[in-house]
């Protein structure tokens, strides 16, 4: 782990203040505002309800995922971002007990300072809990960072670290089953780099799903 401080004042093993607020948009059936930090992210859910003959599923429910940014198009990295979440946020939800419906979850990202994809996976989550979507597991998000060349990991890094790094990671993890749901690696690195990453995001893992339990137990502004 990367030693010394960094240009926020955090050591290289620390989250971001986490932050997270439920039922925030009152038309939605769940919805969520999840933060890292600066880095903020809204998840609203609508569903299950009834969904057109065309999309319908006769064994599963039509689950459908859209990631939007802060302003403008959505570029590349954005619909890479989007196309993961889907994947995990599909994947999650246990699509048989509800056939013949539409499960809508609607990203909106708010403010972007780094680790955006694990706050929007984070929002995603508690947005589909808190809209009582049945669900095979509940993912929880960590990303890292190698800033500069020396092999010293980061945790949940600043979109500034983001810039300068050599590689970046997005992990997911289902902690009831130890599973990995989701890795994502961008830049240079070697194996035993992505290994270490993988693992030590599992452990700052732990603090964000008790983080989560305490804000959804809540459901309230935490």
């Amino acid at each position: 782990i990367m030693t010394g401080k960094r240009e926020d004042g955090r050591e290289g093993g620390e989250l971001r203040v986490l932050s997270a607020e439920q039922m925030v948009v009152n038309r939605g059936d769940g919805s969520s505002v999840f933060q890292f930090g600066q880095t903020k992210v809204l998840a609203c859910v609508y569903g299950p309800i009834e969904v057109a003959a065309a999309r319908e599923q006769v064994d599963a429910c039509t689950v459908e995922v859209s990631y939007d940014p802060i302003h403008g198009v959505a570029g590349s990295a954005d619909v890479a971002r989007g196309a993961m979440v889907a994947s995990m946020v599909r994947s999650a939800i246990v699509k048989a007990l509800h056939p013949r419906t539409s499960v809508t979850v609607l990203i909106q990202v708010m403010h972007d300072d780094g680790s955006v994809l694990a706050a929007a996976i984070n929002a995603a989550v508690l947005a589909l809990l808190d809209a009582g979507v049945p669900m095979g597991s509940v993912p929880v998000a960590v990303a890292a960072a190698y800033p500069g060349e020396a092999s010293q990991l980061c945790y949940d890094p600043l979109a500034s670290e983001e810039r300068v790094s050599r590689a970046v990671f997005t992990f997911a993890f289902d902690l009831a089953t130890k599973e990995t749901v989701l890795s994502d690696g961008q830049g240079m690195f070697q194996q035993h780099e992505y290994t270490h990453a993988l693992q030590s995001c599992r452990v700052a893992a732990q603090a964000v799903l008790s983080f989560q339990k305490l804000a959804f137990s809540k459901g309230r502004p935490t």
